[in-house]
């Protein structure tokens, strides 16, 4: 009995060891707008586990950005200040620019939900929905009176829900696509940049020590990561549109009820690094018997 057990907890152990939130680097490809170069331009990563690769977006103050549709757009941070288009690869293609056309206005992030895109304004508080070009905007509603300066923003695309967060006080919160708050918590460091991984449903958090850090939605701490460039993260976004399907999570759920019936049949030690012993067939099958009785 005390071999069949082993077994089944290394299996358990392997199948949890993909569990979401858990894995080094994100899950989906995270893109990024960091503080300008030296030669005054904006870059744009794309991180996703251990790799990263970054470019500029060859503009100046474009951090706020929406990834959807299978395209990358960003905006200008200020009245004036303009953003291009990019594939999912942050290659310049065809599109934009995309102008802010609101003086005194501070957008540093961004997100979308394939129809519109959304942003913060640090300025006034105010969440903000625009079309997909950056224009015409309309104030959903105001964060000021819990959130100040706020700068992050991204939105969950199953319940349309939204995640901010704030400049100055690290506070992040949750609210529902009126308004209401759902949830908060604190974040390390302040954070100009936020995005919501619908692939494991994890909040991703920049700072200013060139961190970005990961927590689940109840805001435990998983993990962080380093930006190479050694450039403070401004805008970030995952794709909207990488949301798990239905198909997907069934055929895990019946990967994982195969592998631990083999497992409990055959008996076969799948961690042998953990000195995991393997399970003689006849044995196991009695300790199932035993157990059953």
């Amino acid at each position: 009995m005390p071999d069949f057990r082993m077994a089944l907890l290394c299996t358990l152990a392997v199948v949890f060891a993909a569990e979401p939130g858990r894995a080094t680097g994100p899950s989906g490809t995270l893109y990024v707008t960091g503080v300008p170069g030296g030669d005054g331009l904006v870059r744009l990563g794309l991180l996703q586990g251990s790799s990263q690769t970054w470019t500029t977006t060859l503009d100046t103050n474009d951090f706020c950005i929406a990834v959807a549709g299978g395209d990358v757009r960003t905006m200008g941070y200020s009245g004036g200040n303009s953003g291009s288009r990019f594939s999912l690869s942050g290659l310049p293609i065809s599109g934009g620019p995309y102008t802010n056309g609101a003086n005194g206005s501070r957008l540093t992030d961004g997100t979308s939900d394939g129809v519109y895109n959304y942003s913060v304004d640090g300025a006034t508080g105010d969440v903000l929905r625009f079309d997909r070009t950056w224009r015409n905007r309309i104030a959903l509603f105001n964060v000021s009176g819990s959130l100040p300066d706020p700068a992050g923003i991204s939105m969950n695309p199953a319940d349309g829900s939204f995640w901010l967060s704030s400049s100055t006080t690290g506070r992040v919160e949750h609210r529902d696509g009126s308004g209401s708050l759902l949830g908060s918590f604190t974040a390390q460091g302040w954070s100009s940049g936020l995005a919501f991984d619908p692939l494991d449903q994890t909040v991703w958090v920049g700072s200013n020590t060139f961190l970005l850090y990961q927590y689940s939605q109840a805001g435990d701490a998983l993990g962080s990561l380093v930006t190479r460039l050694r450039r403070l993260p401004v805008g970030m976004e995952f794709e909207t549109s990488q949301l798990p399907s239905p198909s997907s999570i069934s055929m895990l759920v019946l990967w994982t009820a195969s592998v631990l019936r083999r497992h409990r049949v055959r008996g076969e030690a799948i961690c042998r690094r953990s000195n995991c012993l393997p399970v003689p067939l006849d044995h196991s099958r009695s300790a199932v018997k035993g157990a059953a009785s």
